[in-house]
């Protein structure tokens, strides 16, 4: 999949930029595409700034060996200028270029740059893209699922400048490669130094070894070999000689492997190359960790060039998820109880971002249930989320064979008759409302209706907010709940949520004791969750592990409960 680039350093390193002076990587070979805002937004005097400032800048750029293009996004997208080595040709689509007018889909500008790259690049360049926008995104999130694929996948550098009083600086520092190399600027004047400074920026994690891995057999069942595909770019003045070592030293999950370099790599050229990592014996999901060191070593094995990590992604390691099929039932079906703003839609949105990434591109939290943290009920109704039916045009993960049903926060008002019961029985349709009316026609035409095993709750996740511990009235409440649950053979989960808000001089193993004791839940069934925060959230490697966790143990009970069934 995807891994965040590592970079080494190493001595007596020559200062890195964008700029093309007079040191060793004048050299270098570079592929600028110049993303432009074209969009109504923009008045016809600033449009025509940006022009001047992009014709400055490629003049800059520009000395015959790099190649240069230019793409103009708004509600369509245009590529104003083909990658070229000519300036002459950039000049002349800069000057003859007409505003698009319109909205502003930069996510169809990343796509037409990924296309230019992939298809127009003469030989190993460093690629780059720079951003000009005075404005947001139409589509925020995917845009930023774009940028991700250029910057991870296309290992390409991604420099965003916003400018004028309309821009979100925080997005346009997520779109970047780093906070470092996104900005925002009030005036056009302003944008030439400015750049120049984002390019600055880069200087120290630009100087040394940059290793990129990818995995390509991805999804990887936990215990599967796993086929990393690696490139690493020599940013040094030095060459790194043929029959040098890479090598993987191993960690908690992985043991170790290698590589022998076959060829000299001068600076700034790419290698690539393959390893094959086995994982350690007996080894589970709670193993696998989210850093995986390397050394380059000299061909005597006994002098160390360089050392750094490569970062994994615990979703890439989702294919015992993808691929668990349920006994005697088409689909698993899992409960969420708890009580009210909890964060079961949270968690929800926890497992979906966990999946989507375990086959897409894509660095971002995922948010397809709506969440909240407000005292009044987010779920307001029975909410079945059919897994394979949300991703029914994609090859794996329309094959997923469990659902997730999202309940109606329970609290001293709520579950005050038997609805806790018919959900679980699998009385309760999707959509089911938790009123005074809809609560009596259920209850009277339901009581004395059998399910069938594949409408039934297979597997439950109790989610209680750190914060409700004090309430001795609802606690007591979910304890009851919790036993009729295991009166009706299922083995509830219990995932105690929002732990960042737990004060820091509390110990977390106390906690989770005492929170099996308030509701008579086994030490074995508790567990803890943090949920994402912020408008446009970094997926984070701990909260996609616990959250594998807490599905696999699910998944694991439902077929205990399903062979429980055919004893009966």
């Amino acid at each position: 999949m995807r891994f965040p680039d590592s970079t080494s350093s190493a001595p007596q390193q020559a200062s890195r930029t964008l700029d093309d002076g007079s040191d060793h990587l004048a050299k270098a070979k570079k592929f600028i595409i110049f993303l432009l805002d074209g969009s109504s937004s923009l008045s016809a005097d600033d449009f025509s700034r940006q022009r001047s400032v992009v014709l400055g800048l490629a003049k800059r750029f520009s000395n015959g060996k790099n190649q240069l293009a230019v793409i103009q996004f708004s509600s369509t997208v245009q590529v104003q200028c083909n990658a070229t080595t000519n300036f002459d040709h950039v000049e002349h689509a800069l000057s003859s270029m007409q505003q698009l007018s319109g909205s502003t889909r930069m996510d169809r500008g990343f796509d037409e740059a990924k296309i230019l790259f992939e298809t127009q690049e003469l030989g190993p360049s460093r690629r780059i893209v720079i951003i000009l926008t005075d404005g947001i995104p139409d589509d925020e999130a995917m845009a930023i699922r774009k940028s991700d694929y250029l910057k991870i996948v296309l290992d390409a550098d991604v420099i965003c400048l916003g400018v004028g009083a309309f821009v979100n600086e925080k997005v346009v520092k997520t779109l970047a490669s780093s906070e470092d190399m996104g900005a925002c600027v009030s005036k056009w004047d302003e944008v030439k130094d400015t750049i120049e400074r984002l390019t600055g920026s880069k200087r120290s994690a630009k100087d040394g070894i940059r290793v990129s891995a990818t995995i390509l057999n991805r999804p990887v069942a936990i215990g599967q070999p796993v086929q990393f595909q690696l490139q690493l770019r020599n940013s040094t003045s030095n060459t790194i000689p043929k029959k040098s070592i890479f090598r993987f030293v191993g960690n908690e999950y992985f043991d170790f492997g290698r590589h022998v370099i076959a060829e000299d790599i001068e600076e700034d050229e790419k290698y690539k190359f393959t390893i094959e990592l086995e994982p350690l014996d007996n080894r589970t999901i709670k193993d696998l960790e989210e850093t995986l060191p390397y050394e380059l070593l000299d061909s005597t094995k006994k002098h160390q060039l360089f050392k750094g990590a490569v970062n994994i992604w615990a979703s890439d390691f989702c294919g015992d998820l993808i691929t668990f099929k349920p006994i005697d039932v088409p689909l698993l079906n899992i409960g969420l109880f708890g009580t009210m703003g909890s964060g079961k839609s949270s968690f929800f949105n926890c497992i979906h971002t966990l999946l989507e990434g375990s086959v897409e591109t894509n660095n971002q939290f995922s948010t397809p249930a709506i969440a909240g943290n407000t005292g009044d009920h987010v779920t307001t109704k029975m909410c079945r989320y059919n897994l394979p039916e949300m991703w029914k045009d994609h090859e794996q993960l329309s094959k997923l064979r469990y659902v997730l049903w999202d309940t109606f926060g329970l609290t001293n008002e709520t579950y005050n008759n038997n609805e806790f019961t018919m959900f679980i029985e699998g009385k309760l349709p999707h959509e089911y409302e938790m009123t005074d009316e809809g609560q009596t026609s259920h209850r009277n035409s339901s009581r004395t209706v059998l399910t069938s095993p594949d409408k039934k709750i297979h597997s439950i996740i109790f989610v209680v907010a750190q914060g409700d511990r004090g309430d001795n009235q609802l606690m007591q409440k979910l304890k009851e709940m919790f036993k009729l649950a295991m009166k009706h053979s299922l083995q509830p989960l219990v995932v105690l949520s929002k732990i960042d808000e737990v004060p820091a001089e509390e110990d977390l193993e106390k906690l989770k004791a005492n929170l099996a004791q308030q509701i008579g839940a086994p030490r074995h069934s508790i567990f803890t969750s943090e949920n994402y925060h912020g408008e446009t959230p970094k997926r984070r490697f701990d909260i996609d592990k616990n959250t594998y966790v807490i599905l696999e143990t699910a998944l694991t009970r439902g077929v205990q409960y399903l062979k429980s069934l055919r004893n009966k």
